[in-house]
């Protein structure tokens, strides 16, 4: 007698072996009797085989699983680690942007202050008008001022100049 005949799915899974124990005997006992059921396997092997020909080059394609990606980023980490403090330094200013205004702004900051405090030994008055000069750069609404007092200080100098050197007195130059 005859059992039931089975469906294309189960039959893919009967070949891809997903197939709870009990229920592949049963099948592989049915294709033993039933020949539609084992043509119609057939044709599932076929199509399965035409569809792994097909797609052959995207299953060997390598794809990292996470396991490796752990160990990739664990590396990184322990590579990081590994960095001396000069290495970490220049890695900190080498992704400095100096087109950028802020930084630029905070550099000639930093100058300022610097030279308002040149009194200590490392720094000098020299960081002053350079920070100015460096923050004009970005922002135009100090150029105007830093002109006018750049001029008046080269005149100023003219003056002292004058009064210091007469013109009998005045080096060659």
């Amino acid at each position: 007698m005859m059992e039931k005949c089975f469906d294309e799915g189960t039959l893919q899974a009967f070949l891809d072996n997903e197939l709870a124990p009990e229920l592949s005997q049963s099948v592989a006992r049915h294709l033993v009797d039933c020949d539609p059921c084992a043509i119609l396997l057939a044709e599932v092997e076929e199509e399965t085989a035409f569809a792994f020909a097909a797609l052959e080059q995207e299953f060997n394609t390598l794809v990292p699983t996470q396991r490796l990606w752990t160990k990739i980023n664990q590396s990184i980490e322990i590579q990081h680690r590994k960095r001396s403090v000069w290495q970490t330094v220049v890695g900190v200013f080498s992704g400095l942007s100096f087109s950028n205004p802020h930084v630029v702004a905070f550099g000639s900051l930093l100058l300022i202050v610097g030279g308002l405090l040149s009194f200590l030994p490392v720094l000098g008055l020299w960081m002053l008008p350079l920070g100015l000069l460096l923050l004009a750069e970005d922002y135009p609404p100090l150029q105007r001022p830093l002109r006018k007092g750049i001029i008046a200080c080269e005149l100023a100098w003219r003056r002292l100049r004058r009064r210091w050197y007469p013109r009998s007195r005045r080096p060659a130059g």
